[in-house]
């Protein structure tokens, strides 16, 4: 059984600030760093969840300013490949 470290969202976070979603896509992006196999299904599910955060911190991505992310997380799948 795995522990999902950043859920469930603390009582404070506020979906419509950018830092509280940042703050986010840096724990799960630490989250998924911890794993040794990224072909377990919780990986691939924090992948997803971390571009969700990351773009929600990040909404001019890929152009404007916004912050760098292990690239060890691939820039891959569905819906970042739709975003950019």
């Amino acid at each position: 059984n795995i522990s999902i470290s950043f859920l469930p969202l603390p009582s404070t976070f506020n979906h419509t600030d950018s830092d509280h979603w940042a703050e986010l896509s840096d724990n799960i992006q630490s989250w998924l760093m911890a794993f040794a196999d990224t072909m377990l299904p919780e990986w691939n599910w924090g992948w997803d969840a971390f571009w969700y955060a990351f773009i929600t911190a990040n909404p001019d991505f890929p152009n404007g300013k916004w912050t760098f992310w292990d690239t060890r997380i691939p820039f891959e799948g569905q819906f970042i490949e739709e975003w950019v």
